[in-house]
């Protein structure tokens, strides 16, 4: 994904479609969902996210076409971490390309 195709993402509305969270939520089932989108953007400093807010960020980043590699440097975890939670949700075999 180009720098300016990413800038033109909603990630809060990414993040809030994978939870299943209404359109003006920002915090949904203890999810605190600006932290991930701030994580999903890696803008400023990376909050520091649970492992139930990194899988939905990763899943946010690839709905948005964030290749997997990339998106576990973001979240500060590994691949093959990222490949399972996309496998787990159904997303293209998990490929962290």
């Amino acid at each position: 994904m180009t720098k300016s195709a990413e800038r033109s993402v909603d990630w809060l509305a990414a993040v809030r479609r994978v939870v299943g969270a209404p359109e003006t939520a920002t915090w949904w089932r203890g999810l605190d969902l600006v932290a991930i989108v701030r994580a999903a953007e890696r803008r400023g400093a990376s909050p520091v996210l649970d492992d139930e807010e990194q899988r939905v960020a990763a899943l946010a980043m690839t709905e948005n076409g964030v290749g997997g590699r990339e998106a576990a440097a973001r979240l500060g975890t590994n691949d093959r971490q990222v490949s399972r939670w996309r496998e787990a949700a159904g997303l293209v075999g998990g490929d962290c390309a």
